[in-house]
């Protein structure tokens, strides 16, 4: 392979070489400062001692109660609960339409493989087409 470049670490992140020791130091630096950045904006918007949450942002995933009891979530709810809180928060009319695609079974079971899935068969794929994320339209919301 040959790289034509402009400078020196224009391809730093290049998945077909080594890094070099310089570029692990700065790729290191970028991460630790992401980090810190999303460390301080969850110590400021939960409220909560900056070493707390440094000690809670491991990187892992945390079961909803245990979420709860650590302070990184509020309440548990559903779409139309986060449609209310929303609309308390902001005092804004309630005029938010849900719009759920019709999915097929096969979308169900198989989600977006079910496309390739059905291309592989030859099977129409008219229902995958069709089928999404559940969306939410807000048609007559004006901010005050």
């Amino acid at each position: 392979m040959r790289v034509a470049k402009s400078g020196a670490l224009k391809d730093m992140f290049s998945p077909f070489r080594e890094a070099t020791d310089d570029e692990r130091l700065k790729e290191q630096h970028i991460i630790d400062s992401m980090h810190e950045l999303f460390v301080a904006s969850v110590a400021r918007g939960r409220s909560m001692p900056i070493e707390r949450v440094r000690s809670l942002a491991t990187g892992e995933v945390y079961p909803t109660q245990d979420a709860l009891a650590n302070g990184l979530i509020d309440r548990v709810g559903d779409i139309e609960d986060a449609v209310d809180w929303a609309v308390e928060r902001s005092d804004a009319p309630r005029r938010v339409r849900l719009v759920r695609s019709h999915r097929s079974l096969r979308d169900l079971a198989l989600g977006r493989a079910s496309t390739l899935v059905a291309s592989a068969l030859g099977l129409e794929a008219e229902a995958t087409l069709l089928s999404g994320p559940l969306a939410l339209y807000d048609t007559q919301f004006t901010p005050r």
